[in-house]
């Protein structure tokens, strides 16, 4: 069962805040609170009729992190209403009713969910295509590769680029060479598994993260490719025909994430060396050297 928020009430007399306790988990702070219990709270209210109100907030928020926090206040002073921001408060309110408080508690918690989802998504996604950045898929090529590790779970990676990218920018700009890759994201979302991982490992280069043996990420691959090269980019005016080149490869025992990134890297460039437009696989960095 999903846990109740927690409020962690700093007590005074300018607000009834009993009307919590219907909808919330409440402590209220008290000198022997135990330091595991201050830091279950998801949102902090304290009262600013207490003399150390200023000093508690400041600690609560320098101890307990960026949790939201009202403050109730005994008027809309400029100079109250500057110290309580000052000292962490998000939200204030002057001797709130009840029902208010327990308003303004949903309204803070809302605002907060809604603001670290976009800090998590501006952390893991990649500002052009919208797909995750170079961050996001190292941590889950670890996942993966530690997975393969200890359950035995075959794992693939396809690194892949557009071919001739460079002339794409020379010749129409680097606005169109943007555009080819937000469609090239929509490309490869589209021909994705909702279990795996793609994102945009640099400039015009992308990695393919999925579970399974090497044929079939082989046949992914051959997927990708076809889907590619049929899709018209570019403007209704500039109807640009790009293709794909793509190196594949299997996590091979020992394998570090770096040795994958690594292997697929170079099967990519053997793949452009080949002719573009095709697809090079190889398991580990012997099969890879037979292809030189």
């Amino acid at each position: 069962m999903e846990r109740r928020t927690t409020v962690l009430v700093v007590p005074g007399g300018l607000a009834d805040t009993s009307a919590l306790a219907s909808e919330f988990d409440v402590i209220v702070l008290a000198a022997n609170t135990p330091l595991a219990d201050l830091e279950m709270a998801d949102l902090l209210v304290v009262d600013g009729s207490r003399l150390d109100a200023l000093a508690l907030l400041a600690t609560l928020k320098r101890r307990l992190g960026s949790l939201p926090a009202i403050w109730l206040g005994h008027s809309w002073r400029q100079e109250e209403v500057e110290a309580a921001i000052e000292a962490g408060a998000t939200d204030i309110a002057v001797w709130p009713d009840p029902f208010e408080l327990v308003a303004r508690v949903h309204v803070a918690l809302h605002v907060h969910k809604a603001q670290s989802r976009d800090l998590l998504t501006l952390a893991y996604s990649d500002d052009l295509t919208g797909l995750a950045n170079r961050r996001h898929l190292k941590n889950r090529l670890r996942a993966a590769v530690h997975a393969a590790r200890m359950r035995k779970e075959p794992v693939c990676v396809l690194m892949m680029d557009l071919d001739r990218f460079k002339a794409i920018n020379d010749t129409f700009g680097h606005p169109a060479g943007d555009r080819a890759l937000v469609e090239l994201a929509k490309v490869l979302r589209a021909s994705s598994r909702a279990t795996d991982t793609i994102g945009r490992w640099g400039g015009d280069e992308f990695l393919y993260i999925t579970s399974g043996q090497l044929p079939a990420a082989e046949t992914q691959a051959e997927r990708i490719r076809q889907a590619v090269a049929a899709f018209p980019f570019g403007s209704p005016d500039l109807d640009l025909r790009l293709t794909v080149s793509i190196g594949a490869t299997e996590v091979a025992p020992g394998d570090r994430p770096q040795d994958l990134v690594g292997r697929a890297d170079r099967l990519l460039y053997e793949a452009k060396r080949q002719g573009r437009d095709c697809i090079v696989a190889a398991r580990a960095s012997r099969e890879l050297a037979e292809l030189a």
